[in-house]
Protein backbone atom coordinates (compact mmCIF):
# COMPACT_ATOMS: atom_id res chain seq x y z
CA UNK A 1 0.00 0.00 0.00
CA UNK A 2 1.75 3.42 -1.01
CA UNK A 3 1.39 6.49 0.77
CA UNK A 4 -0.87 8.12 -1.37
CA UNK A 5 -3.72 5.18 -0.76
CA UNK A 6 -2.82 5.69 2.88
CA UNK A 7 -4.02 8.70 2.54
CA UNK A 8 -6.87 8.80 0.77
CA UNK A 9 -7.82 5.85 3.26
CA UNK A 10 -7.29 8.07 6.19
CA UNK A 11 -9.37 10.82 4.38
CA UNK A 12 -12.45 8.70 3.35
CA UNK A 13 -12.14 7.70 7.32
CA UNK A 14 -13.04 10.91 8.54
CA UNK A 15 -16.04 11.31 5.85
CA UNK A 16 -18.76 11.70 9.08
CA UNK A 17 -16.65 13.95 10.50
CA UNK A 18 -17.45 17.89 11.19
CA UNK A 19 -16.10 20.30 8.83
CA UNK A 20 -13.42 22.22 11.03
CA UNK A 21 -12.97 18.33 12.52
CA UNK A 22 -12.04 17.17 8.47
CA UNK A 23 -9.98 20.35 7.67
CA UNK A 24 -7.67 19.79 10.31
CA UNK A 25 -7.57 15.76 9.80
CA UNK A 26 -6.70 16.27 6.06
CA UNK A 27 -3.57 19.01 7.20
CA UNK A 28 -2.99 15.86 9.31
CA UNK A 29 -3.30 13.62 6.53
CA UNK A 30 -0.79 15.73 4.51
CA UNK A 31 1.51 15.66 6.98
CA UNK A 32 1.74 12.26 7.67
CA UNK A 33 1.62 11.48 3.84
CA UNK A 34 5.25 13.22 4.11
CA UNK A 35 6.50 11.38 6.68
CA UNK A 36 5.80 8.45 5.14
CA UNK A 37 7.24 9.63 1.78
CA UNK A 38 10.15 11.46 3.08
CA UNK A 39 11.00 7.76 4.40
CA UNK A 40 11.76 6.23 1.57
CA UNK A 41 15.57 5.00 0.89
CA UNK A 42 15.67 4.05 -2.72
CA UNK A 43 16.78 6.79 -5.12
CA UNK A 44 13.24 7.60 -7.01
CA UNK A 45 13.49 6.85 -10.78
CA UNK A 46 14.11 9.86 -13.15
CA UNK A 47 11.39 11.92 -13.97
CA UNK A 48 10.48 12.71 -17.18
CA UNK A 49 10.13 16.47 -18.35
CA UNK A 50 5.72 17.17 -17.99
CA UNK A 51 6.74 15.44 -14.62
CA UNK A 52 9.74 18.02 -13.70
CA UNK A 53 6.90 20.58 -14.43
CA UNK A 54 4.05 19.68 -12.22
CA UNK A 55 6.16 19.07 -9.79
CA UNK A 56 7.60 22.56 -9.60
CA UNK A 57 3.88 23.84 -9.60
CA UNK A 58 3.07 21.68 -6.59
CA UNK A 59 6.36 22.84 -4.74
CA UNK A 60 4.61 25.70 -3.39
CA UNK A 61 2.18 23.62 -1.51
CA UNK A 62 4.54 21.22 -0.24
CA UNK A 63 6.33 24.12 1.07
CA UNK A 64 3.48 25.22 2.87
CA UNK A 65 2.54 22.38 4.06
CA UNK A 66 6.12 21.98 5.71
CA UNK A 67 5.89 25.55 7.37
CA UNK A 68 2.55 24.50 8.83
CA UNK A 69 3.48 20.98 10.15
CA UNK A 70 7.62 21.70 9.56
CA UNK A 71 8.46 19.44 13.51
CA UNK A 72 6.75 16.74 12.47
CA UNK A 73 8.39 16.46 9.17
CA UNK A 74 11.90 17.41 10.49
CA UNK A 75 11.62 14.16 12.36
CA UNK A 76 12.34 12.55 9.79
CA UNK A 77 15.52 14.87 8.37
CA UNK A 78 16.56 14.98 11.89
CA UNK A 79 17.29 10.81 12.20
CA UNK A 80 17.91 9.01 9.54
CA UNK A 81 16.53 5.42 8.38
CA UNK A 82 17.59 2.10 9.24
CA UNK A 83 16.58 -0.82 7.69
CA UNK A 84 15.13 -3.86 9.23
CA UNK A 85 17.84 -6.45 8.98
CA UNK A 86 15.95 -9.40 6.75
CA UNK A 87 16.94 -11.82 9.78
CA UNK A 88 14.69 -9.97 12.59
CA UNK A 89 10.91 -9.93 12.47
CA UNK A 90 9.08 -6.48 11.38
CA UNK A 91 7.64 -4.81 14.35
CA UNK A 92 3.91 -4.22 14.85
CA UNK A 93 2.83 -1.15 16.88
CA UNK A 94 -0.87 0.35 17.15
CA UNK A 95 -2.00 3.02 19.96
CA UNK A 96 -5.14 3.37 22.15
CA UNK A 97 -5.96 6.55 24.89
CA UNK A 98 -8.33 6.63 27.70
CA UNK A 99 -9.06 9.64 29.55
CA UNK A 100 -7.79 10.30 32.40
CA UNK A 101 -9.85 10.57 35.68
CA UNK A 102 -7.42 13.16 36.95
CA UNK A 103 -5.81 15.44 33.84
CA UNK A 104 -5.29 14.43 30.51
CA UNK A 105 -5.20 11.02 29.09
CA UNK A 106 -3.18 7.40 29.45
CA UNK A 107 -1.71 6.53 26.25
CA UNK A 108 -1.11 2.52 25.43
CA UNK A 109 1.40 1.38 23.04
CA UNK A 110 0.67 -1.83 21.93
CA UNK A 111 3.79 -3.66 20.30
CA UNK A 112 4.63 -6.92 18.60
CA UNK A 113 8.24 -8.04 17.68
CA UNK A 114 9.86 -5.21 19.24
CA UNK A 115 11.75 -4.81 22.38
CA UNK A 116 11.11 -1.08 24.09
CA UNK A 117 13.76 -0.77 26.25
CA UNK A 118 16.27 1.91 27.78
CA UNK A 119 19.72 2.06 26.34
CA UNK A 120 21.09 0.76 28.78
CA UNK A 121 19.60 -2.73 27.87
CA UNK A 122 20.78 -2.55 24.54
CA UNK A 123 21.09 -6.12 22.84
CA UNK A 124 22.86 -6.87 19.74
CA UNK A 125 20.14 -7.18 16.84
CA UNK A 126 18.54 -10.65 16.73
CA UNK A 127 15.48 -12.14 15.59
CA UNK A 128 13.07 -9.44 17.67
CA UNK A 129 15.15 -5.59 17.26
CA UNK A 130 15.10 -3.53 20.72
CA UNK A 131 15.28 0.51 20.91
CA UNK A 132 13.01 2.98 21.93
CA UNK A 133 10.12 5.07 20.76
CA UNK A 134 9.78 8.89 19.90
CA UNK A 135 6.77 10.76 20.85
CA UNK A 136 5.30 13.76 18.98
CA UNK A 137 2.01 15.82 19.88
CA UNK A 138 1.25 18.14 16.57
CA UNK A 139 3.85 17.84 15.07
CA UNK A 140 6.37 18.86 18.11
CA UNK A 141 8.63 15.86 19.55
CA UNK A 142 8.06 15.43 23.48
CA UNK A 143 10.18 13.12 24.57
CA UNK A 144 11.46 9.16 24.31
CA UNK A 145 9.48 6.69 25.44
CA UNK A 146 11.01 3.52 26.96
CA UNK A 147 7.72 1.93 27.82
CA UNK A 148 4.29 0.64 26.99
CA UNK A 149 1.97 3.34 28.73
CA UNK A 150 2.53 6.78 29.41
CA UNK A 151 0.25 9.81 30.88
CA UNK A 152 -0.36 12.76 28.75
CA UNK A 153 -1.32 15.97 30.33
CA UNK A 154 -3.44 18.20 29.13
CA UNK A 155 -0.98 20.73 29.13
CA UNK A 156 -0.15 18.88 26.03
CA UNK A 157 -2.87 19.85 23.99
CA UNK A 158 -4.77 22.50 22.32
CA UNK A 159 -8.47 22.80 22.47
CA UNK A 160 -10.48 20.68 19.50
CA UNK A 161 -8.63 18.58 17.28
CA UNK A 162 -4.91 17.09 18.08
CA UNK A 163 -2.77 14.43 16.72
CA UNK A 164 -0.14 11.96 18.63
CA UNK A 165 2.36 10.21 17.05
CA UNK A 166 4.67 7.92 18.12
CA UNK A 167 7.57 6.31 15.85
CA UNK A 168 9.90 2.94 16.68
CA UNK A 169 13.96 4.10 16.92
CA UNK A 170 16.79 2.37 17.39
CA UNK A 171 19.13 3.76 20.38
CA UNK A 172 21.20 5.71 18.49
CA UNK A 173 17.81 7.14 17.27
CA UNK A 174 17.54 6.50 13.38
CA UNK A 175 13.61 5.23 12.53
CA UNK A 176 13.58 1.60 12.00
CA UNK A 177 12.17 1.14 8.48
CA UNK A 178 10.47 -1.59 6.38
CA UNK A 179 9.82 -1.59 2.54
CA UNK A 180 10.85 1.90 2.86
CA UNK A 181 8.30 2.83 5.17
CA UNK A 182 9.03 4.02 8.95
CA UNK A 183 7.94 2.33 11.65
CA UNK A 184 5.14 4.26 13.43
CA UNK A 185 1.70 5.06 14.56
CA UNK A 186 -0.70 8.01 15.26
CA UNK A 187 -4.48 9.18 16.75
CA UNK A 188 -6.34 11.82 16.02
CA UNK A 189 -8.39 12.96 18.90
CA UNK A 190 -10.93 15.78 19.53
CA UNK A 191 -11.18 17.07 22.90
CA UNK A 192 -13.98 18.73 22.38
CA UNK A 193 -16.24 15.76 21.15
CA UNK A 194 -18.15 13.23 23.32
CA UNK A 195 -16.30 10.49 20.58
CA UNK A 196 -12.65 10.99 21.74
CA UNK A 197 -10.77 9.13 18.83
CA UNK A 198 -11.42 10.89 15.32
CA UNK A 199 -9.24 8.24 13.09
CA UNK A 200 -6.12 6.19 13.94
CA UNK A 201 -3.26 4.99 11.63
CA UNK A 202 -0.57 2.48 11.59
CA UNK A 203 2.32 2.07 9.12
CA UNK A 204 2.71 -1.67 10.10
CA UNK A 205 -0.61 -2.55 12.04
CA UNK A 206 -0.85 -5.40 14.93
CA UNK A 207 -2.44 -8.30 13.56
Amino acid sequence: MNSRLIMVLFLLSCSLLTFAEQATLSAAANTQNQVLSTAVVKSPPAQSNQQSKANEIEKPKMMMDHSMHGSMAGMVHDHQPIAIPETSLVPQIALTLHRDNMDGYNLHIKLNNFNIAPPEFQADVGKVIDGHAHLYINGEKIQRVYGRYLHLPNRLFKPGVNMIMVSLNAHNHDVWTFDNKQVLASVAINQSSEKLVLTQFSSSPIH
